[in-house]
């Protein structure tokens, strides 16, 4: 366990002065005060001074200039360029999704394209061995102003609001409408259904089956089917648990236990996490893709998964949802209105 101490001198100053660069006082690229200034204006010592600067170059901050001579605000501090993304999970979870992957991934590509962006990564916000340490962290990060703004996906919403109460700029990713938790950018499922069985309607297919994780498209019925001018067959709308996509491997060849003139001619893989274990039982089974049945499948754009046997994709761009998430954090931060609940639309791949 970490024990807080009593701030020293040097903590106290290097705090005043993070708090005047945080509020403008200071702006970026902008002059400091001479070592000289800071001692007289707080009546510390040389060496209390320079050990506070220390701290706040550590914490990037500040630097020194040779060139322009003196101390300076660095052009892109971390209180306006760095972001936390957080995840219930790390890479080595069973429950660890696609879509965290490939938000990850776009990450480092908005790095790499904007420069001074920077997002520190919190993975596992939940996991038992490091979950206390990771929100330690992450508190001391909040409450340093090393921090931009906080978006966090799925599962980590309340224990964040129990994690601090500093007023921070924070983003919910594909929270629930019920939750009330706002700003929001979540992906449009009630897009991506009728898309979807639209698509297999306009095929010429009349008997579609739906393989989906649990804790997504709770509400996907009878209604949604009518929509697209299909027959409704509860019995073939299937779910498996996050942290056991392999079970749909044995759920398609019951769905598609039925004489050729019964069974689904259509084949909704609304996950990309399932696409695998599905197609993998499509070909054990000798069904012919085309003939036999269609396939859609979800993915999360631009980072597909490769298609094992033809498949028509539809699915969320991942790269559009941070730009969405960082835009409603600086939106914040600027004192701009809010989007409470923005969507983000099903693509299909000619679209993206």
């Amino acid at each position: 366990m970490k024990y807080k101490t009593n701030p020293t001198q040097s903590d106290l100053l290097a705090s005043s002065l993070r708090t005047q660069i945080v509020d403008g006082e200071y702006k970026p690229g902008g002059r400091m005060p001479t070592f000289q200034e800071i001692e007289t204006s707080f009546q510390v010592s040389r060496g209390v001074v320079q050990q506070a600067i220390a701290k706040l170059k550590q914490d990037g901050f500040v630097n020194a200039q040779s060139r322009r001579g003196g101390l300076y605000v660095v052009e892109h501090p971390p209180h306006l360029n760095r972001y936390a993304v957080i995840t219930a999970t790390n890479r080595d979870s069973t429950c660890w999704s696609l879509f965290n992957e490939i938000l990850l991934k776009e990450c480092h590509l908005y790095e790499q394209n904007n420069e001074g962006f920077e997002f520190e990564l919190y993975l596992g916000l939940l996991d038992v061995r490091d979950g206390m340490g990771i929100c330690q962290k992450l508190k001391d990060e909040i409450e340093s102003h090393r921090l931009a703004g906080l978006i966090m996906t799925p599962e980590t919403f309340e224990t964040i609001h129990e994690l601090t109460d500093v007023n921070i700029p924070k983003v919910y990713i594909n929270s629930h409408i019920s939750q009330n938790y706002h700003p929001s950018v979540v992906d449009d499922t009630q897009c991506f259904v009728d898309r979807s069985l639209k698509w297999f309607a306009d095929h010429g297919r009349k008997r579609v089956a739906v393989v989906h994780m649990s804790d997504t498209y709770d509400g996907l019925g009878e209604a949604d089917f009518v929509r697209a001018g299909l027959p409704f067959h509860s019995q073939w709308i299937q779910q498996v648990g996050r942290n056991a996509p392999e079970v749909v491997k044995n759920l398609v060849p019951l769905l598609m236990d039925y004489p050729d003139d019964q069974r689904p001619d259509g084949l909704l893989i609304a996950d990309d996490n399932l696409v695998e274990y599905a197609a993998s039982a499509v070909i054990a089974m000798g069904l012919r893709v085309g003939k036999d049945l269609d396939i859609v499948a979800h993915c999360n754009w631009p980072w597909a998964v490769p298609n094992i046997i033809p498949m028509q994709r539809i699915g969320f761009h991942a790269g559009n949802m941070l730009e969405r998430c960082i835009e409603q954090i600086d939106n914040q931060r600027s004192n701009k209105p809010i989007i409470p609940f923005q969507e983000i639309p099903a693509l299909f791949e000619n679209e993206v």
